[in-house]
């Protein structure tokens, strides 16, 4: 017990040195980690760690756990509807962790390190489609076991290949399919797997992608060649299907010319035979590895630099000059995972891995489930399954499945949630046996069970989860008691803003102003414009608008402004009343007629006249009202030795 006593003191002495205090708000600890989170997260390129930048944050960091402290004592943090706005927002950023951190981010890290590294391999193929019948599949992992077996046996694996592989292709050249890289196309990830898991030499376990069953063997792995943009200039071994003998010839003398001096994408628009690219200069955009025939793609990553060409080149189609245009650069590590990212997310390997990633959840949690109790509840059911009108059977109150330590599910429970799933049982098809399908909606209801699991541990397993919980809940709480202590109350407190405008009249002032009636109309003619000047000395501007429809059909805008002194559109407006002028936008064809009514010496501004900027500034003064009385109730301590370790 003592021994037990010792360990848990000396367990709490480590983590406190790991992660010493800070500050303290009414005794209550805020932690080094917490504030160099914050400060680094808010301030960013400005996050430069000095005396006076860490002084400056930690007195605004102080000031927010102030209110929080104030919240938490008014036990705002209890009410219902913070409470459900909370609850919201931890299932909206706890899916986006769980798909994010614990997939994707692992899927982009993967993709971006096989992408390092081209492999050459070979493979057997036993082709059955995705949807085929169990008969054709069974037929198939037969075989291709059988094969496995042979290979294990001592079997050349390029004799296999070339008598038993499906892919005649490559079994003609004993299963090789070249050098690939990753990604490889949706559908094969199983494959890609392969290729970058299994040893040199060595037949892999066999696996199934889209087009079926696949051995794959490795003969070569180098550093990868990456991506590359190039452009070419075709002469065709065949027209229209005839033999061309002066092909390379006519390759030759082209290049010959390209290399004295003439332009390269003119050649390509006057000579190469693909008219599918000869109107962009021969432009092929970017490839990598295993796109085009070896030839081709050998001697275009044999160019060092962007602008090169090669000699003609021998295609299975031809001859080619090629010209490197740019390479991808797989140094730029972020905008490599950008750019995975948008592919993965589409890809079949984000199932595949999220499935693993629910195994390995299931595995760590010491999770189980009751295969009899299972099979109990199958044993009950018939095809109205299948039916919308299923009833749930009455069922044994047993335990089906758990998570030790966390949640146990009955066999009731996975009866709801196959009653509530009425669109999934009526997808499944009839034909196939209650076994299977009722074992999919089992999987379904454990994958849903085992992420609401690990949503549950999600701030224990992720540090930057809990901090933006933390941030979110206290930002939360922050707007709720400022609303209350400061923004409300400054609207609301009528008196407060009648004393607090007549201590700061001086503050709120006008500058000379001018009153101005302008007159807008849709045209440039001066008889016009000199007709509304006119009239607009001795009518309102309701008259005017008439009178000036009546004679010459147009309407007229009359807007009345105050400016004050400095202001950009009272540029060139003499300050005198009864000044009048006329400006005419001839781009436009619309025209102002500007007549001075009134000049307003610098004055006070009136309450109502200035509330806005008024409420503003009387919110600013009970903020730090509050704050300092806030200070006095809360006793703040600052760890000044934890505070210098930040400095740098």
């Amino acid at each position: 017990m003592i021994f037990s006593f010792l360990f848990v003191i000396i367990a709490q002495i480590a983590a406190q040195n790991e992660d010493p205090v800070l500050f303290t708000v009414n005794d209550r600890p805020v932690y080094f980690s917490e504030f160099d989170y914050i400060y680094k997260k808010n301030n960013r390129d400005k996050a430069d760690y000095s005396k006076e930048s860490l002084q400056e944050y930690l007195d605004l960091y102080i000031k927010f756990k102030l209110k929080v402290e104030k919240a938490k004592e008014l036990k705002l943090d209890t009410l219902e509807a913070l409470q459900t706005e909370l609850a919201g927002y931890r299932k909206q950023l706890a899916s986006a962790y769980l798909v994010d951190k614990e997939v994707t981010n692992e899927l982009i890290d993967e993709a971006y390190g096989r992408k390092m590294e081209d492999v050459k391999v070979r493979h057997i193929l036993v082709s059955v489609p995705a949807k085929a019948s169990k008969d054709r599949i069974a037929a198939a992992e037969e075989k291709i076991y059988n094969i496995k077996e042979k290979l294990n046996n001592g079997a050349d694996f390029g004799m296999m290949a070339k008598t038993l592989s499906d892919d005649k292709r490559s079994a003609a050249n004993e299963g090789e399919l070249g050098w690939l890289t990753a990604t490889l196309p949706n559908g094969f990830y199983a494959l890609e797997n392969a290729i970058y898991q299994t040893e040199a030499n060595q037949p892999s376990q066999p696996i199934r992608t889209k087009i079926g069953y696949h051995i794959v063997e490795v003969l070569d792995k180098r550093p990868a060649r990456g991506e590359i943009e190039v452009s070419h200039l075709l002469i065709r071994s065949k027209k229209n299907g005839i033999p061309n003998p002066e092909a390379h010839a006519t390759a030759d003398s082209i290049y010959e010319l390209i290399k004295g001096g003439r332009s390269y994408d003119e050649m390509v628009q006057r000579h190469s035979d693909d008219k599918n690219t000869a109107n962009k200069n021969g432009s092929l955009g970017f490839f990598g590895i295993g796109m085009y025939d070896p030839a081709f793609e050998q001697a275009a990553f044999s160019l060092k630099q962007d602008g090169d060409i090669t000699a003609p080149v021998k295609s299975s189609i031809g001859w080619h000059i090629i010209r490197r245009d740019s390479k991808r650069d797989y140094s730029n590590e972020q905008k490599m995972k950008s750019k995975l990212k948008n592919s993965i997310s589409t890809d079949d390997r984000f199932d595949t891995a999220k499935a693993a990633k629910i195994k390995q959840i299931q595995e760590a949690a010491g999770f189980s489930y009751d295969e009899a109790a299972l099979q109990g509840f199958i044993a009950q059911l018939n095809e109205s399954y299948y039916s919308f009108k299923w009833e749930m059977p009455v069922v044994a109150d047993k335990d089906i499945a758990s998570f030790p330590g966390y949640a146990a599910y009955t066999v009731q429970d996975f009866a709801e949630y196959s009653k509530r799933n009425t669109k999934k049982r009526l997808r499944f098809d009839k034909t196939i046996p209650l076994q299977e399908s009722v074992g999919e909606m089992f999987d379904a209801f454990i994958e849903e069970k085992t992420l609401s699991f690990e949503e549950a541990n999600l701030e224990q397993k992720y540090p930057d989860f809990r901090a933006l919980m933390r941030e979110y809940s206290e930002g939360v709480l922050l707007f709720e008691v400022t609303k209350d202590n400061v923004w409300d109350k400054a609207s609301r407190d009528t008196v407060g803003l009648k004393e607090f405008h007549s201590r700061h009249r001086d503050d709120y002032v006008w500058k000379d102003r001018l009153v101005l009636d302008e007159y807008i109309i849709e045209t440039t003619d001066k008889g016009i414009l000199r007709q509304v000047n006119k009239l607009a000395e001795k009518m309102t501007a309701e008259e005017v608008k008439a009178k000036i429809a009546e004679d010459h059909g147009q309407t007229v805008f009359v807007e009345r402004h105050t400016y004050e002194k400095g202001d950009d559109k009272l540029r060139g407006i003499k300050w005198k009343k009864g000044h009048k002028e006329v400006r005419m936008d001839q781009v436009n064809k619309e025209s102002k007629v500007i007549i001075v009514r009134e000049v307003l010496p610098a004055a006070q501004k009136t309450l109502k006249e200035a509330k806005g900027y008024i409420i503003a500034d009387y919110q600013d003064e009970l903020e730090q009202k509050w704050v300092q009385s806030l200070r006095e109730q809360y006793p703040v301590d600052i760890k000044e030795n934890v505070l210098s370790t930040m400095v740098q």
